[in-house]
């Protein structure tokens, strides 16, 4: 089928007139597509005096993808006197010297806390790195190794100092760590804490 020459010109002239329009339509910036919320920044502060608490912070911080503090005690706690002493400043709540931390806890959405327990209390490690920083923390959840019990007083000394309730808490004892048996305690760990905050709305 062929086109009058009327027809012809008319289509020319009305792609002529629009040609400005399209190309100008054709350049308009579009609406961004929805994206993601950005992952929260997470920081793992922990003391480990036999590497038990360290090792549980390694592999929660894998799974986290978050940053490592290791909270350094500048006293002696090896060996057996070391141990003594350790209970007995812990049962005082008495505060250590740390040294010098790397990250600032304010810059991140989470603090997960971490400490071995010490005489039914955390260590004087963890005390004095709360105490120093809890005025940063955003949000918190806690974690603990222990050898038979004494988390329920930890994390409460803990939720205390710290002037909030922890988002998680794991307590896990020292065999199952020795032995690698503590992925389901870390399972349930991670799944209280994505309830807790799909419950809140989101990262406060």
């Amino acid at each position: 089928m062929t086109c009058a020459p009327s027809t012809v010109c008319f289509l020319i002239c009305l792609m002529a007139a629009a040609g400005p329009s399209l190309a100008r339509a054709a350049k308009a910036p579009q609406p961004p597509a929805d994206s993601a919320a950005p992952a929260p920044k997470i920081l793992v502060a922990y003391y480990s005096r036999t590497g038990t608490t360290r090792a549980v912070a390694q592999e929660l911080a894998s799974r986290l993808g978050a940053d490592l503090e290791e909270i350094v005690d500048t006293r002696g706690r090896k060996g057996f006197w070391g141990w003594l002493g350790a209970g007995r400043d812990a049962s005082k709540k008495s505060k250590t010297t740390i040294a010098p931390v790397k990250r600032d806890p304010a810059g991140y959405d989470l603090v997960v806390l971490g400490t071995p327990v010490w005489a039914w209390n955390m260590t004087p490690a963890i005390r004095t790195y709360i105490l120093a920083n809890r005025d940063g923390f955003k949000q918190v959840a806690f974690f603990c190794t222990m050898g038979k019990n004494g988390d329920v007083k930890t994390f409460a000394g803990m939720a205390e100092l710290c002037g909030q309730k922890p988002l998680a808490a794991m307590a896990l004892r020292t065999e199952e760590v020795k032995i690698r048996q503590y992925q389901s305690g870390i399972n349930k760990f991670l799944i209280a804490l994505k309830d807790t905050v799909d419950r809140q709305g989101g990262w406060n």
